[in-house]
């Protein structure tokens, strides 16, 4: 029964999968003139729901793998990238470098946990790699580093850089 999955990943999320349905998939043209309806199936949001679910989770697996790290900016940032990653942006995992990607700046690069476990769940690289958070010599840093992980589009971290990054 969906309803009864719906309801308990409405349990976990406590609501705030709800945001899903505000920024996904958009199709123009319906509804009144000027204004954009999101649309997306049942199972759609479901499906967004869980993955940013494992997001989650991932962001949980960096912590205790680096034993610290930015908790409250990662973990309210999950859907976001959710939405992003798995329904908006175009990005190939297998391409990380396709000239015709959409690109994502983490502006505020100490959240980096949550760039770092939606690449994992999307597939830019395995997910063990998560496990070396904190490490001396690891991939992955406590600031994104394009250098260093498929998938990071820039170097980030002093706070409101990313705006100009991104502007060109």
């Amino acid at each position: 029964d969906l309803d009864g999955v719906k309801m308990a990943a409405r349990h976990f999320f406590g609501g705030q999968g709800s945001l899903l349905c505000g920024i996904c998939r958009k199709t123009p043209g319906l509804g009144e003139p000027g204004k954009i309806l999101i649309l997306m199936d049942r199972r759609e949001i479901l499906d967004l729901e869980f993955k940013a679910l494992s997001i989650r989770r991932n962001i949980l697996r960096l912590i205790r793998a680096g034993e610290a790290g930015h908790a409250g900016g990662a973990l309210s940032s999950a859907e976001i990238l959710t939405a992003l990653y798995f329904s908006l942006m175009k990005v190939d995992p297998g391409n990380p470098g396709w000239p015709m990607r959409d690109r994502f700046v983490l502006s505020a690069g100490h959240k980096c946990l949550v760039l770092y476990a939606t690449l994992a769940e999307k597939g830019f690289f395995d997910k063990s790699v998560l496990d070396t958070y904190g490490a001396l010599d690891s991939r992955i840093p406590g600031h994104p580093n394009m250098h260093k992980l498929p998938g990071v589009e820039t170097n980030t971290g002093a706070l409101g850089h990313g705006l100009s990054i991104a502007g060109g």
